[in-house]
């Protein structure tokens, strides 16, 4: 899957960069605390720093791999992910 498609919902749903990293950031947040997992526990996971991690839920800008990286260690699947349900 290409990330253009992947990421397409999110820019129909806002035409501001700085709107879609918000979004990304919630669903990072989201989807750490439905886990049940701490900043620190998912960086370790990650091999990140804790601040870089932090970074990530406080709109900084993840790449896509850092993303399937995320998505890996808390063990959701990237459609679940980029999912609007």
């Amino acid at each position: 899957m290409q990330l253009i498609s992947v990421l397409l919902p999110f820019h129909k749903m806002a035409n501001n960069d700085e709107i879609v990293l918000k979004k990304l950031s919630a669903r990072i947040k989201h989807f750490r605390k439905l886990k049940g997992l701490t900043q620190a526990e998912v960086a370790d996971r990650m091999g990140l720093e804790d601040g870089n991690y932090r970074k990530f839920e406080n709109g900084g800008n993840p790449t896509y791999l850092t993303i399937i990286r995320f998505c890996q260690a808390i063990q959701v699947s990237i459609d679940e992910f980029f999912s609007h349900t």
